[in-house]
């Protein structure tokens, strides 16, 4: 299936009924910055996924405003990551994991600066080596 698919395909809301959106956001974002620049590619995904997960179109300025809070926050991405998804079930994890994989695969290359941030983020979200690599194989098909 295409990158669309696997869009609507995401958690819209966690089991506890919470947004799953705000978590989403950010892990997109570090992911498009990882590599130290920033591609109209990847930010149009990561609007298309906030607007699959929230029903309405995407605020003006939804990255820019996400990076400028990026600056202020004080934990580490393992730190956010751990206490925002405590209590997760392993799908909602799995689900956040491929959303950042899809920003890693936008512009058809991972760089190591992205590679070593899946590996945090699927550490963080207590997921295997080989869970991360799956899931990133799979976005890196051909045709996706």
């Amino acid at each position: 299936p295409g990158s669309g698919a696997r869009v609507t395909a995401l958690t819209r809301v966690r089991q506890d009924g919470s947004p799953f959106e705000p978590v989403v956001l950010r892990a997109m974002v570090l992911m498009m910055i990882a590599d130290g620049k920033i591609r109209e590619t990847e930010e149009e995904l990561i609007r298309r996924v906030h607007e699959g997960l929230t029903c309405s179109q995407p605020p003006p300025g939804l990255v820019e405003s996400e990076l400028a809070s990026l600056n202020e926050e004080k934990r580490s991405v393992e730190a956010y990551l751990e206490e925002e998804t405590e209590g997760w079930k392993e799908r909602e994890r799995r689900d956040l994991l491929m959303a950042a994989c899809m920003v890693s695969v936008a512009d058809r290359e991972l760089v190591r600066d992205e590679r070593v941030l899946l590996i945090r983020f699927g550490r963080a979200l207590g997921l295997s080596a080989a869970t991360v690599r799956g899931i990133h194989d799979e976005l890196s098909q051909p045709g996706d």
